[in-house]
């Protein structure tokens, strides 16, 4: 495996966590996403630059961008 980014749902606690340890660790760089992140806040500190933060707003744009993008990808496609 040689991803740029890893991604990681539900990586406040249980596998998430840890599979987000297992990949800082192998050097990857981890968009780690959980509603909580109490358990996040030390794996960023050990690892600057390479657990990457989002917030709700972040979020929110990310999700508005592709909902959009498909929306209005699948309307153009319909007019055929």
């Amino acid at each position: 495996m040689d991803p740029t980014v890893v991604v990681v749902t539900g990586a406040n606690d249980g596998i998430g966590f840890h599979m987000t340890r297992a990949f800082l660790a192998d050097g990857y760089c981890v968009a780690g996403l959980d509603l909580a992140d109490e358990n996040l806040h030390p794996l960023l500190a050990a690892n600057p630059g390479r657990l990457l933060e989002f917030s709700d707003e972040d979020w929110e744009e990310v999700v508005a961008t592709i909902l959009k993008g498909t929306f209005l990808c699948a309307q153009e496609f319909a007019r055929f």
